[in-house]
């Protein structure tokens, strides 16, 4: 027992052991993490730089040329953002960059761009919406007495065009005219005359700020002024191509007027959304609520709306419901059963719900919600029957039932009708509701239609005026155009009343020693930011809140030598919030060292054992006063191959000598004396393969005179050189990128062809020659039947494998050719094994014994053709299936298939290997170079026809096709069964490591509330059963320490 005042020995060995599994974990899973901002660092950091670190509804945007992380995050259909705030020439777009232009006479302003008789130019791609039917373009300006508003973009008489108007006839009215194709078709205008007089309140007055909007939906086009409904006409307007920029000069337009803000999206936005862009300009439309009724008046009759302006979407009582006591505050009881209760809200666009919704309530309820003579009965409902247009929720003994106009369905929860509150959330997105129950996902349900606008009120507690319900109601919100994501729906769940939390955070780690200073380059409106500064340890080093713009610092006594995060939190603090982040990072009193990587080249070559890899070094701190020296390490394959300190600037060389043949990758790294340390990226280099010559026993290397002839295959080559050797190796160094035929001959023994398809490919390749004198060597010639397989003669190869040095090699190959015969010098009795190869193909062809009696004889290879299904990616494809080949022997074998789909990867590699036994490879596969498709092959041996098998493969991804761009590495793995069952495998190495690491830390928790110092040694020792099992890489003097450690705590404890 662990009593008071006292510590448990074995309870700190088990924390102690636990605290060395995180940081194996850290050193295992994590890539070491570069100062993002050296000493003095700039105080405006680029987009990429901020993009390092983390953040929460808030995104890395682009403003000018810098970047900046914005509170907030735009719609995922936005297609341009002018904020008009650049105070430069060019107007950014920081979602698109489709730059505009300014010319002529103009003047900036605090709130937006005066133009003066100048011209503002918009490029044509941001309203060049084609063939798309869904759109929206929205302007918010501030307009001058007296002057006319023509912005538009196309032409009226004979192209396509979008275009606003304000004050064209003298009234102060907007209008809009959009028109496709060239035969004057579809042309129409959107103005007072098309509807019927507009209210005063419609009028965009001059002096004051509007927003004007224009929404396409199939043939409805809909105008709205500051949120609100202006008219709306139908007609068949065919394609918007348009041409010309988007300008505030079209057609003679006035020159003079203030903008403040422009966008258009890829969809039509939603009432809700239109009415948040016209509150909040700066805002990017993230989830908002458009109506809530917290039901929290207590007395009277009326139930007060909290969204939207006062008044306007107040319910009022239908007959008596009764104020109880709710899951928050009171809530609304409503008797269906004798007093036909119920709460009517005003119509309003608030409460159209449309293309994507939420809905959340509060539920009190049992299986007698409806009346005995009641089908159904309306929880809330925008509808008075079931065929009329609008939405409905309701409930019929104890189901839920959903509508969007004549569609309906149900949905059976019990849990909802269980005389408790409940918290009931629908979530309507992408033709499917979400039906929620206390945050748990019930149901989803397919909905081909999305509900459309009615005149009818919204009213709780009923369906329209009748089929009323006996149910208690709280906290009533609606979300037009939000999709709630399940964790904001747990949210809701979990805190009753509670506000959706609406702020904004950003993080970033810097590695760097002995800080004193941290700085944040604020823009704040209405907005205030608490910025923070910690240790590694997690203590504050400084803390300050700020509300205004301005690049703001702060200072620590505490020297750190380790790494400090700095955490940003932006919350609003009003309305038009407005929180940019431009910059921040820390600083010290010395400067960090910077590196070059020099050469080679990224993706260059190393052709020889006397180039080398070189690395620039500078440092101001060195050669001064501060007496300061820099150590670098170079780091292959990401193993540490140089240490070497230098005292002054210059360059720091590391010669590799003998390295293995294909792809590597190297980097540098520098710490000086003061901690700072640095990183460079990582760059690929190449180095030559190693050709092995055997014997034909394929063991013992061949030490004679050896003349190895190599022709470049492709048809545009001219490459001819020749090689010797006499130890039985050939480096390849100096050749080309590119597959090459070779020749290999010597005295006495029988010439040797083989294809090497890419020098710089792979690690290395062996052969054997035969002994010309041997009575078992023959010659044996082949053809290829492709029937329906899609191989052709003069474009496929023939590859002969045979058991050399321990492994299956490639030891011959060879072009069909016109002629279709390939032949090769074989050994009577031997086994070998065959692949068909071209240019994106590969099928095994399985075992061939070798058979003389066959030498005068041409056979016959026929490869069938294969098809099956792909699982389809984004960015590229791949399959793997396992079809049995005999169903009398029940033998099998692997199918592999990958398809780049139109991007840039270059060197995939496959390798099959059993089931946790990487060492019993099955096959090993590449393809070098850029690969569009590969198929290939591979037969199961028949006594491992009950073995699993895992096939991994890894590639290099270009996104862009650009050379120069670095690549990213992309991998699969996928299981087969023993029953011939492929499934894909979901974890990467990172994500098994981290879990893995879970189950260490779940043991370690359970066991130190039943016996803390049994689980000090449990999980010590797992921890070293997944280092030894290799899925885990964990240095053993991290390892050795904390299972010393979990043995001293369960020795103290016993002896206690």
């Amino acid at each position: 027992m662990h009593r008071p005042g006292t510590i448990d020995v074995s309870l700190a060995g088990t924390i102690l052991a636990v605290v060395a599994v995180i940081l194996t974990l850290l050193v295992a899973s994590s890539a070491p993490v570069a100062a993002t901002h050296g000493a003095f660092a700039s105080m405006h950091t680029t987009a990429s730089e901020l993009s390092n670190g983390s953040t929460t509804n808030a995104e890395v945007e682009r403003s000018g040329e810098a970047g900046f992380v914005s509170h907030d995050t735009h719609l995922s259909q936005t297609r341009t953002h002018y904020p008009i705030d650049s105070i430069s020439q060019t107007l950014y777009d920081d979602v698109s960059e489709f730059d505009g232009s300014l010319s002529g006479s103009y003047q900036w302003q605090t709130d937006g761009l005066d133009m003066r008789g100048g011209e503002l130019e918009l490029p044509a791609s941001s309203v060049n919406f084609g063939s798309d039917t869904t759109w929206t373009v929205a302007m918010q300006f501030t307009p001058e007495s007296g002057k006319v508003m023509r912005f538009g973009a196309g032409d009226d008489g004979s192209t396509g065009a979008i275009a606003f108007f304000w004050n064209r006839q003298g009234n102060e009215e907007v209008e809009a005219i959009v028109r496709g194709g060239s035969d004057n078709t579809g042309v129409f205008g959107l103005d007072s005359g098309s509807s019927g007089p507009i209210p005063p309140t419609d009028y965009a007055q001059a002096g004051e700020k509007h927003t004007v909007s224009l929404t396409r939906r199939g043939d409805t086009m809909t105008l709205r002024l500051n949120g609100r409904f202006v008219t709306q006409t139908t007609v068949a307007v065919g394609s918007v191509d348009i041409t010309g920029p988007f300008e505030n000069s079209y057609y003679g337009g006035s020159q003079e007027m203030r903008y403040h803000d422009i966008r258009t999206f890829d969809d039509a936005l939603a009432p809700g959304q239109l009415y948040r862009l016209t509150e909040s300009p700066n805002s990017k439309l993230s989830p908002v609520t458009s109506e809530r009724l917290a039901l929290d008046a207590g007395v009277g009759s009326t139930a007060y709306g909290t969204v939207g302006p006062s008044n306007t979407f107040d319910g009022t009582f239908q007959n008596s419901p009764e104020w109880v006591s709710g899951a928050s505050g009171t809530a609304l009881r409503f008797d269906g059963y004798h007093d036909d209760d119920s709460l009517s809200v005003p119509d309003s666009y608030r409460t159209d719900l449309s293309f994507g919704y939420s809905i959340s309530m509060w539920v009190k309820a049992d299986r007698e919600v409806s009346p005995p003579d009641e089908f159904r009965v309306g929880l809330v409902t925008k509808k008075s029957n079931a065929l009329q247009p609008g939405w409905a929720i309701g409930a019929n003994d104890g189901t839920l039932f959903l509508e969007h106009d004549d569609w309906d369905a149900t949905v059976d929860t019990p849990e909802l009708f269980d005389s408790t509150w409940s918290h009931l959330a629908v979530v309507h997105s992408s033709g499917e509701i979400d039906v929620y129950v206390d945050g748990e996902l019930i149901k989803t349900v397919n909905v081909p239609k999305s509900p459309s606008q009615n005149s009818e009120p919204m009213t709780l507690g009923s369906y329209g005026d009748y089929r009323h319900a006996n149910v208690t109601l709280d906290d009533v919100r609606l979300m037009d155009s939000t999709i709630l994501t399940s964790e904001q729906v747990q949210f809701l769940a979990d805190n009753p009343a509670a506000q959706l939390p609406e702020s904004s955070t950003y993080s970033n780690e810097h590695s760097m020693s002995n800080t004193i200073e941290g700085f944040a380059d604020l823009e704040l409106q209405n907005a205030k930011a608490d910025v923070t500064w910690k240790a590694a340890d997690g203590t504050v080093l400084t803390q300050a809140t700020f509300t205004t713009t301005g690049n703001h610092s702060a200072t620590w006594t505490r020297p750190t030598t380790d790494t400090v995060t700095t955490e940003v939190e932006f919350t609003a603090t009003g309305p038009n919030a407005l929180a940019r982040l431009y910059g921040e990072g820390v600083m010290s009193k010395t400067v960090e060292p910077t590196l070059d990587l020099w050469m080679p080249e990224d993706g260059g070559k190393l052709n020889g054992t006397s180039e080398h890899l070189a690395v620039n070094v500078t440092d101001p701190d060195l050669g001064t006063a501060k007496s300061d020296s820099v150590t670098v390490d170079i780091r292959i394959d990401g193993e540490v191959v140089s240490t070497q300190t230098v005292n002054a600037e210059g360059t720091v060389q590391y010669s590799p000598g003998e390295i293995p043949g294909g792809h590597h990758t190297w980097s540098a790294a520098a710490t000086d004396e003061y901690g700072h340390t640095v990183e460079t990226e990582q760059r690929g280099f190449r180095s030559p393969m190693i050709l092995y010559l055997h014997h034909e026993n394929g063991t013992q290397l061949l030490t004679k005179e050896v003349t190895v002839e190599m022709v470049g295959t492709a048809s545009m080559s001219n490459f001819v050189t020749e090689r010797a050797t006499s130890d039985g190796t050939i480096t390849f160094g100096q050749l080309p990128d590119e597959q090459l035929a070779l020749r290999i001959s010597a005295a006495n023994y029988t010439t040797r062809t083989m294809l090497v398809d890419n020098p710089y490919g792979t690690v290395e390749r062996h052969t054997n020659l035969i002994d010309s004198s041997s009575a078992a060597g023959y010659s044996q010639c082949f053809a290829l039947d492709s029937r329906g397989a899609g191989f052709a003669p003069d474009n496929s190869w023939l590859i002969v494998q045979q058991h050399i040095n321990g492994s299956w090699r490639d030891m011959a190959g060879g072009y069909f050719g016109a002629a279709n015969s390939v032949c090769f010098d074989l050994v009577d009795e031997e086994d070998y094994r065959l692949a068909i190869r071209d240019e994106g193909d590969r099928r095994n062809l399985g075992g061939y014994r070798g058979d003389s009696s066959f030498a005068q004889q041409t056979r016959n290879l026929i490869v069938e053709g294969q098809t099956f299904g792909l699982e389809r990616g984004t960015t590229y494809e791949w399959e793997v299936e396992s079809v049995v080949t005999n169903e009398t022997i029940g033998s099998r074998e692997l199918l592999f298939k990958f398809n780049a789909r139109d991007r840039r990867i270059e060197d995939l590699h496959i390798v099959i290997h059993e089931r946790g036994d990487p060492s019993n490879v099955l096959d090993e596969l590449y393809a070098y170079g850029t690969v569009g498709s590969y198929n290939a092959n591979i037969p199961i041996p028949a006594d491992e026809s009950e073995t699993e098998w895992t096939i991994s493969w890894e590639a290099e991804l270009y996104p862009t096709g650009d050379a120069d761009e670095p690549a990213q590495h992309i991998d699969g793995t996928w299981r087969v069964g023993a029953d011939g069952t492929a499934t894909p495998l979901g974890l990467s190495e990172f994500w098994t490591k981290v879990a893995l690491g879970g189950v260490i830390l779940l043991v370690a928790g359970v066991f130190g509330f039943i016996h803390a110092p049994t689980g000090a040694v449990i999980t010590a020792g797992l921890t070293g059963i997944f280092a030894v099992m290799g899925y885990l890489e964990i240095p053993q003097t991290v390892l050795m320490f904390a299972i010393s450690l979990s043995v001293v705590g369960f020795a103290a404890s016993r002896r206690a």
